[in-house]
């Protein structure tokens, strides 16, 4: 069976995911999905990755922590699910595909991202 890029972009934002639910939560991806199936949220324990990144927003477990990467996710899963994931936000340009697989919480397209990293630091005068 072939993985769609859809398939592959939900499964790069899971990783993500379980990165950020290991460091905030203290949990694995698979301890979420075992307590979403044990509470009759998801009918498997084995549910396809746009399955499991929909059931995740819909039950709001990213409301639980204010941490900013986890706000940050959850906007990620915001975009992800309105088909907004992939556009840039400062210029809505395409974001390549290499890249949101690689870094799928990614805002910026390479473009806008190089003109941030270009962009002199400001400083503050006390």
């Amino acid at each position: 069976m072939k993985i769609t890029s859809d398939e592959k972009l939900a499964r790069a934002l899971l990783h993500e995911m379980d990165v950020t639910f290991q460091r905030f939560y203290h949990q694995t991806l698979r301890d979420v999905v075992q307590d979403l199936t044990v509470h009759n949220v998801l009918k498997t324990a084995e549910p396809s990755p746009q399955k499991l990144l929909r059931t995740i927003r819909q039950t709001g477990i990213l409301q639980m922590h204010s941490a900013s990467p986890v706000v940050r996710l959850r906007d990620v899963l915001d975009r992800y699910s309105s088909g907004t994931l992939g556009r840039c936000t400062s210029c809505s340009r395409r974001i390549a595909r290499k890249d949101l697989l690689h870094h799928p919480s990614g805002l910026l397209c390479s473009r806008c991202r190089k003109k941030e990293q270009n962009r002199p630091a400001t400083k503050i005068a006390f």
